[in-house]
């Protein structure tokens, strides 16, 4: 249902729109070889400057099957519907009633901005997809007891470290994230949820020294778009 109203509101303009001045820049990363992709994201050339590499190693891999406008932004339409289907899926397990949550999944889909993300050779159809995947495995994680939270622990950290690798504005949801599980932790409440705070607060470590090497990049990002 999701893949469906997703590709009924943004495969039409994914098809018939030319490539714009954001999405060729994502094609130009992508085309670079690996080595070189990572040392012009990691230097900042002015004029040449974009956000981490993640998702540019996976359009990367798009491109054997062709530059068309369609094919570069089916990654971002499918990232899109998965996201759509995710957050249905979520609201369901919450109790939603099933026609509430198919409308929820049809708004998603038509909201001019998911739409627009989810025809765009851009990073943020995936972004919107791991961090609704963030919100699902941390829901989890509060509800779950005894050691069956410990065990994913470092796939939540890998999750996290992919958000910041996919945008460096996920570092702000990572912050977020952090200042969620240290909320958990220090309020009072059952142990179970301030141990759960405990966990967050572990995987949004890990995610943070992953992210250590790039921080200069973003440092450098931040000089060229101060305002002069």
């Amino acid at each position: 249902w999701a893949l469906l109203m997703v590709a009924a509101s943004a495969g039409p303009p994914a098809a018939r729109s030319a490539l714009w001045t954001d999405e060729l820049y994502s094609l130009a990363t992508a085309e670079l070889k690996p080595g070189a992709m990572l040392s012009a994201l990691y230097h900042v050339r002015q004029g040449w400057y974009d956000q981490p590499p993640l998702y540019f190693l996976l359009l990367r891999a798009v491109l054997p099957a062709g530059e068309a406008p369609l094919t570069l932004r089916l990654p971002s339409l499918l990232f899109v519907a998965a996201m759509t289907a995710l957050w249905g899926i979520m609201l369901r397990r919450r109790g939603l009633p099933l026609a509430a949550a198919l409308g929820l999944e049809v708004w998603l889909a038509w909201h001019p901005m998911i739409r627009f993300q989810a025809s765009s050779v851009r990073m943020y159809g995936l972004l919107l997809l791991e961090t609704g995947a963030a919100f699902w495995t941390i829901e989890g994680l509060m509800q779950a007891h005894g050691r069956r939270r410990a065990d994913l622990t470092l796939a939540r950290a890998a999750l996290l470290a992919a958000v910041v690798y996919t945008s460096y504005f996920g570092a702000y949801f990572v912050l977020g994230v952090a200042l969620t599980g240290l909320g958990a932790s220090v309020l009072p409440g059952p142990i179970d949820r301030r141990r759960a705070g405990l966990l967050i607060l572990a995987a949004c470590a890990g995610a943070a020294v992953v992210l250590l090497p790039w921080v200069p990049a973003i440092l450098r990002v931040m000089a060229l778009e101060r305002p002069h």
